[in-house]
């Protein structure tokens, strides 16, 4: 709650995707695509550190270096994330016209 709290401060706003879009791990979401995360598949240490770092569900982000060493941009912020964190990251695409966050 106290991260939703701190998220909503800064002006972060939920992306609503359509549910049936083509899902992708993050890890194979190409360089530059926008997406949406719709789901985190780890233990609950995990999630909640991703949570933090807020990759959480309805997150935008797009990918700025793929590899096992990825950069992605969660919601304005860059992340350094090995591709084997980010392929329990579930997202689905979106169009590069959609407005973002």
């Amino acid at each position: 709650m106290v991260l939703t709290k701190r998220l909503r401060a800064v002006g972060y706003v939920r992306v609503n995707c359509n549910l049936s879009q083509e899902r992708v791990s993050l890890d194979r979401l190409p360089t530059g695509t926008p997406a949406v995360v719709v789901g985190v598949d780890a233990g609950d240490d995990d999630a909640e550190r991703l949570k933090v770092m807020g990759l959480c569900e309805g997150a935008p982000v797009h990918n700025l270096r793929n590899g096992n060493r990825m950069i992605t941009c969660v919601a304005g912020t860059r992340l350094g994330l090995t591709a084997a964190v980010a392929r329990r990251v579930t997202v689905a695409p979106r169009e590069q016209d959609e407005p973002t966050p």
